[in-house]
């Protein structure tokens, strides 16, 4: 498979993935949230994490869906999503480690968001140096 057969299958799951996500968050918050502890938000907190993980997700997710259909190149998506994932990863770890009692569930999640950032380095760099 070449750069751009790649590019868009991970862009077109990423992008799906990232639009279900954001919905939950957006619909179901508590459900989303269960996954990683215990939670009790009033609805100014419920409200910021529809906002912060369900609007930002969907977005996102949109986003990379559109830029799929447009057909373009994709070297700047990847980009996009070895960032994104890069730092939500590390930021993930970095909390993992000075945490008290953080699940196990960070600590997986981190190591495959940092693999997915990894990867999408790889695929941006070879835009710049095709095969």
């Amino acid at each position: 498979m070449n750069n751009l057969a790649v590019s868009r299958f991970l862009v077109g799951v990423f992008g799906f993935s990232l639009l279900l996500i954001g919905l939950v968050y957006i619909v179901q918050p508590l459900l989303a949230l269960r996954f990683t502890g215990d939670f009790q938000l009033d609805s100014s907190a419920l409200t910021d994490v529809r906002a912060t993980y369900g609007g930002i997700q969907l977005g996102l997710g949109l986003y990379l869906l559109l830029v799929l259909r447009a057909g373009v190149s994709l070297e700047n998506e990847m980009l996009l999503l070895c960032l994104a994932f890069a730092a939500v990863g590390a930021t993930r770890l970095v909390g993992y480690l000075v945490g008290d009692e953080v699940a196990s569930l960070h600590l997986y999640a981190a190591i495959a968001e940092l693999i997915f950032a990894c990867v999408a380095a790889v695929i941006h760099n070879r835009f710049d140096h095709p095969e």
